[in-house]
């Protein structure tokens, strides 16, 4: 049995977030498990910090 992958970093999570990326996407960039990622998401939920993030526009293609 292999073990599961190092988590990806909460500032890093944050960022993704901001730039619009979802979850499978975030865990795909990291080379990560998309639990992984949904779990550090819940943490920032619970914390209050996901609220206060301010999110990019996303950006059209012209």
């Amino acid at each position: 049995m292999t073990a599961a992958p190092t988590p990806p970093a909460r500032h890093l999570v944050i960022e993704c977030l901001r730039e619009g990326l979802g979850i499978e996407d975030i865990a795909v960039a990291c080379g990560c498990l998309p639990a992984q990622v949904r779990a550090i998401t819940l943490e920032l939920r619970r914390d209050g910090i996901i609220q206060n993030i301010r999110f990019e526009r996303p950006r059209c293609v012209a």
